[in-house]
């Protein structure tokens, strides 16, 4: 449309520019760009940075994005992470996984509400592979709230499996996961 002269200019469409980002119009500027014509826009700036949560981007972005853009490492495994404790505090239990349960918005306010999530998450280790770690830095976080030091202690063990004794509920749960996954357990 641009090439063929077509383009309704001043359409509506906003170009949304933050201190920071490039917030919304990243595919009509590219499109301009390509078609080698100039075309008038309306041009918005000083847009709040925290606007890209909400603003379409052309597809559907998810918390794991948001909380990537804004520099949170492991953002899949947090998000996972905060939605498997919301589900927990919410329903009482970790069914339905970390799924998406909360809004990509809701999920950052979540996350910056609870601070120790990106701790749990870091807690466990990328080479975990016995279930979920974003199940297991759920537990870590839910446990934390209750005793940090025994919270930081089991969940040592449950993941690396060092100095565990057969009759330590750590042992048990352990060895359910090693079963219940089989063959491909890496440990």
């Amino acid at each position: 449309l641009m090439k063929e002269g077509r383009w309704v200019e001043d359409n509506g469409d906003t170009i949304c520019i933050s201190g920071k980002w490039l917030i919304d119009g990243q595919h009509r500027l590219h499109a301009i760009v390509l078609s080698g014509r100039s075309i008038r826009c309306i041009v918005v700036t000083e847009v709040p940075n925290e606007a890209f949560m909400t603003k379409d981007i052309g597809s559907r972005r998810n918390a794991a994005d948001t909380l990537s853009i804004l520099g949170y490492k492991t953002s899949n495994r947090v998000a996972a992470t905060a939605n498997y404790i919301y589900g927990y505090r919410t329903r009482g239990t970790f069914q339905g996984g970390g799924t998406q349960q909360l809004s990509p918005a809701e999920v950052v306010e979540f996350v910056k509400s609870n601070g120790g999530i990106v701790d749990s998450v870091a807690f466990i280790p990328d080479s975990f592979r016995l279930t979920s770690r974003s199940l297991i830095a759920a537990c870590h976080f839910l446990f934390r709230e209750v005793d940090v030091a025994l919270a930081d202690t089991y969940v040592n063990k449950l993941t690396h499996g060092d100095g565990v004794l057969m009759s330590d509920p750590a042992f048990i749960v352990r060895e359910r996961m090693i079963n219940s996954f089989g063959p491909m357990a890496r440990i």
